[in-house]
């Protein structure tokens, strides 16, 4: 679609980023909020306007890796079961459960708490809970319990080790 392309890439997609921009900056530094409810491709999406990581990403920019999302839209179809392995607020999520649709199921997993709140609130925001199944758990080729290192950007946790100078804690 070359309206799509204009619209993300031309002077109107640097209006619209510029637009995004200032709502984000006003109401996280003006009005001192919590969170923004932004339209995200075709679907809503509450972002935490503390988060220096994806969250304020998808707030300015209004999308994020274009590339894999042209992917998914060509490989996913309906019907189809995913694994979402770390949702993080559920950027995938969301738009996979679109894909797949009613006759298929997308299981979101995301072990850091916060991000797991707001993966939840995203998931009913979007009325999707018949698709989307969550669970605050992580992922890794053994069994049992380790430290998630977390980053002050809520893309940037492990259980690998430290990401960085960023760190602020530990959780089991």
């Amino acid at each position: 679609n070359q309206f799509g392309k204009i619209k993300r890439f031309g002077v109107l997609g640097t209006g619209m980023m510029v637009g995004h921009a200032l709502d984000y900056y006003t109401r996280k530094y003006v009005l001192r909020r919590d969170s923004l409810v932004r339209r995200i491709h075709d679907y809503r999406l509450r972002i935490d306007l503390h988060d220096p990581g994806l969250s304020r990403d998808v707030a300015v920019r209004g999308t994020r890796e274009e590339q894999l999302k042209y992917v998914i839209e060509r490989v996913v179809a309906p019907g189809d079961v995913i694994l979402d392995v770390g949702a993080n607020i559920g950027y995938y999520t969301i738009m996979l459960s679109k894909l797949v649709g009613e006759t298929g199921m997308v299981y979101a997993i995301e072990p850091e708490p916060r991000n797991f709140e707001r993966l939840q609130k995203n998931v009913q925001l979007n009325g999707i809970e018949s698709i989307v199944e969550t669970h605050q758990i992580g992922a890794s080729d053994a069994v049992g319990t380790g430290t998630l290192h977390v980053s002050r950007h809520s893309n940037l946790h492990s259980f690998l080790g430290p990401t960085g100078a960023d760190d602020t804690k530990g959780d089991q």
